[in-house]
């Protein structure tokens, strides 16, 4: 059978279509590239795809359905960018950046981000119930914030079936990010800017707060060398508490890595280091007024940011001793899947990188 797309009356341009195909296509918006005008058109009177019997009806410049046509404002609805070039088209995209179709209007694809910080063999039970909150709410792909030497006490060397669980997950699909190296300020100055950068948002453990670039590439590179010999392999470095100097995405990108992150937003170190606005919601239980306070917090941020295309929840290992933080979590979480797709840093990092391809 061939499917024919009609144009201009008189103008017909075919595309052979396999000659065993058992019914005929179902009409479908179409939004071809005019060759008179060298601009992309959109399906109206005289344009639209045909199968079969419906050639005949096109060729006598029968009037296409209303249901097959783009109005003008829904036209203009759609943004720029998949209007253009093949290039940037849906179909061309990683599915993860693709958009959500209603009818003929494309709306902003909603997603959502899901990572456990502070991975380590010192949190093991507590992990455990986290990793049992997002197995029953069908969350299987998220990122796992690895410390290779949780406050220089818990090397994972030592640890060799913990080590052996993290393969096993991320064999099936979850990431592995390198989460500093002790999670702990040790050893570290304290001056009074630094006391005041992390006053309320850290209990001394804003490793990478003070660090110069030599330092913070230092423990960069011990931290990658521990994951890589105990058989992971980062994608990307999130500094303990999102606390680092300005320096912190050049020496990240120096060490190889992809992406780093603070609590605003994701770097993609491609270019220029394009930020990728992604607000995180978390949650505090170093004292019962700041667990009470973070669950209301995180009650409002479910509203004043139901809109942002891209968001993120950062779930800790005290997040399970609190039954109150965690019944939070799981609320935030049920109410987040059930108007976002879950992605992944890879698929948010493969998006930015056609994006500036398309440029």
């Amino acid at each position: 059978m061939a499917t024919r797309i009609v144009g201009e009356r008189g103008d017909p341009r075919l595309e052979d279509a396999d000659d065993d195909e058992s019914e005929p296509r179902a009409r479908q918006r179409v939004v071809n590239r005019s060759h008179d005008h060298g601009r992309v058109g959109r399906p109206g009177k005289g344009r639209r795809l045909c199968t079969g019997a419906s050639n005949a009806a096109a060729e006598d410049g029968e009037e296409e359905d209303k249901g097959a046509r783009w109005a003008p404002h829904e036209w203009e609805s759609i943004p720029a960018a998949w209007r253009g070039d093949r290039a940037t088209r849906p179909s061309s995209l990683p599915r993860a950046a693709r958009p959500h179709y209603s009818g003929s209007v494309i709306k902003p694809l909603l997603r959502l981000l899901v990572a456990v910080h502070d991975v380590t063999p010192a949190h093991a039970r507590r992990l455990e119930v986290l990793y049992h909150l997002l197995d029953e709410l069908g969350v299987r792909r998220y990122a796992l914030l690895v410390v290779p030497n949780w406050h220089g006490s818990w090397p994972l060397v030592e640890y060799p079936d913990f080590v052996a669980q993290l393969r096993e997950r991320a064999a099936n699909g979850v990431e592995i990010l390198l989460h500093g190296w002790r999670h702990d300020e040790v050893g570290l100055p304290r001056s009074l800017a630094h006391r005041l950068r992390t006053f309320g948002r850290t209990d001394r453990e804003g490793e990478f707060a003070s660090l110069t670039p030599v330092e913070a590439a230092a423990r960069i590179a011990r931290g990658l060398a521990a994951l890589r010999g105990a058989g992971l392999e980062p994608l990307g470095f999130v500094p303990p508490a999102w606390l680092a100097g300005p320096t912190l995405p050049r020496v990240v990108r120096e060490e190889g890595l992809t992406f780093t992150e603070d609590a605003h937003a994701v770097v993609a170190l491609n270019g220029q280091g394009q930020r990728i606005a992604a607000p995180a919601t978390c949650w505090s239980t170093r004292r019962s007024w700041r667990a009470a306070g973070s669950v209301v917090v995180a009650s409002l941020r479910l509203r004043l940011e139901r809109a942002r295309p891209l968001v993120r929840v950062a779930l800790h290992p005290p997040d399970a001793d609190v039954p109150a933080v965690l019944a939070s979590c799981r609320r935030t979480l049920v109410a987040l899947l059930e108007r976002r797709r879950l992605t992944t840093y890879r698929e948010l990092l493969l998006e930015e990188r056609s994006r500036v391809a398309a440029r």
